[in-house]
């Protein structure tokens, strides 16, 4: 029996979700642009359409997550050009602001990547999960390619400190 009142995932949308975000500083969209970057130049084939959705903030520092996925589940599952199976539209993704520092490009780099994965479910999902072992994979074959991009990285808040 339907009482009609609301669910509480719905209430939660509405509000501004589980958890709420914030825009990234200019700062944080700094190291952001190496993150989305990262993605474009060694991990674009688990991105459909090669569309990176946006990443926020997450506001509470003492949630338990350091970072989250906003998921729509798709009316019906889409490939990827690499023949990855998307299940949800993610409007967006959020991390934590104190991943955004020098010596943190490996924590920022795998709490982005793992968000970006529940385009293909959720933790449980088989396709997470190959997505995952496959994105891991990608990572150890470009490792020499990701440990320049850390020194970029590293180099954000000196190239602030000179402007």
């Amino acid at each position: 029996m339907k009482l009609d009142y609301p669910e509480l995932e719905d209430l939660c949308e509405e509000n501004g979700g589980f958890t709420l975000t914030r825009a990234p500083t200019e700062l944080e969209r700094r190291y952001i642009k190496i993150l989305e970057q990262t993605v474009e130049i060694i991990y674009s084939q688990f991105i459909y359409n090669k569309k990176i959705p946006p990443c926020y903030i997450i506001k509470n520092t003492t949630s338990v997550w350091q970072g989250m996925a906003n998921c729509i589940k798709l009316n019906k599952p889409v490939k990827t050009d690499s023949g990855y199976k998307m299940s949800y539209h993610l409007p967006y993704v959020a991390i934590k602001s104190h991943l955004f520092k020098k010596g943190n490009y490996g924590k920022a780099l795998s709490t982005y990547l793992h968000e970006l994965s529940h385009s293909f479910g959720g933790h449980k999902s088989r396709h997470f999960i190959k997505a995952l072992s496959d994105i891991l994979e990608t990572s150890l074959v470009n490792a020499p390619l990701l440990t320049k991009i850390e020194i970029l990285w590293d180099q954000v808040e000196e190239d602030e400190d000179e402007e």
